[in-house]
């Protein structure tokens, strides 16, 4: 669990648009924040958002004991980065009580009714991946949540084997909140470095769920995504969007001569997929890498690195 400058900068950009940090803020997991407290200041003074003063005072101390001592003990913590873009309590929770976290919860289970409607923020930086129960821990985040609060999610998204049970493809989350009462407000691709933290990554808007493969890569990718609860409404395990918008998922039926009714551009697209898969022994990855990627890559805009 970390939350690394790019994250910091994702933070800031959903913050610009609506405050989506705010009030009671749970994290799950003890966040390790990758920056001292200057770069957190000089991160924030980027963006177009108030930033709090900290409290005369306040703990601004790295939390996690296996830092003490190291080069990581410089950083500041999560508590101190997320009161200064707007949280008034911070609050962290994990299934085990090594890293003093504010609340011992264990998301395979339902939590109890007293955490029901708690927390006006949820954020979790790299938890999520190494629970089991997925749609257990899910339906946790619904129930925990007030009316009009925040989910932040920044999970692995592929390229991570065996970093946790699960990666996370964008489509889960829309899918399932939007399905559970919630608007979703940002999406993003992030591409890094499997190996060091620290360095700079490529930041992608991920604007919706389309086809497949949306970013091919041999960098470690994460997906962030954040929504609002509007309102209540029971568990609801949700066909995936994708599919059930298909024209054919109602009718069940494929008109054989669809290929008639495509655009001169969708015919050459169509006509470069054939070929390619002709072919398929006889060029270099980088060429399929491009010719799909320019087909299925048109949902995604960059921003840059961070």
């Amino acid at each position: 669990m970390g939350i690394l400058k790019r994250h910091i900068h994702i933070f800031c950009l959903e913050q610009e648009k609506y405050p989506v940090i705010k009030g009671d803020v749970l994290t799950l997991g003890q966040q390790f924040v990758y920056s001292t407290l200057r770069d957190v200041i000089l991160i924030l003074g980027l963006y177009n958002i108030p930033v709090k003063d900290l409290p005369t005072g306040f703990d601004t101390a790295n939390k996690i004991p296996s830092c003490k001592g190291t080069k990581y003990d410089k950083y500041t913590n999560a508590q101190s980065l997320l009161t200064m873009l707007g949280a008034d309590n911070v609050y962290a929770a994990d299934v085990s009580a090594y890293e003093n976290p504010d609340f011992l919860i264990d998301l395979n289970v339902p939590v109890k009714d007293s955490y029901h409607r708690r927390f006006d923020t949820i954020l979790d930086v790299g938890t999520l991946e190494h629970v089991f129960d997925i749609a257990v821990a899910l339906d946790n985040i619904c129930k925990m949540l007030r009316k009009g609060g925040s989910v932040l999610l920044i999970l692995p998204c592929s390229n991570a084997i065996d970093h946790g049970f699960y990666s996370f493809s964008p489509t889960l989350f829309f899918d399932y909140f939007n399905a559970n009462g919630f608007a979703s407000r940002g999406c993003y691709l992030i591409e890094g470095s499997p190996y060091i933290a620290e360095k700079q990554g490529r930041l992608f808007r991920y604007d919706r769920v389309d086809k497949e493969c949306p970013l091919v890569s041999s960098r470690g990718v994460e997906v962030a995504f954040v929504a609002t609860k509007e309102s209540e409404c029971d568990a609801v395990k949700p066909i995936q969007g994708y599919y059930r918008k298909s024209k054919y998922w109602s009718t069940g039926i494929v008109e054989s001569n669809a290929i008639g009714r495509l655009s001169m551009q969708k015919r050459i697209k169509k006509f470069a997929k054939s070929f390619l898969s002709v072919m398929k022994d006889c060029y270099p990855f980088f060429v399929e890498k491009l010719i799909f990627g320019r087909v299925r890559g048109q949902n995604l805009k960059y921003l840059g690195k961070y």
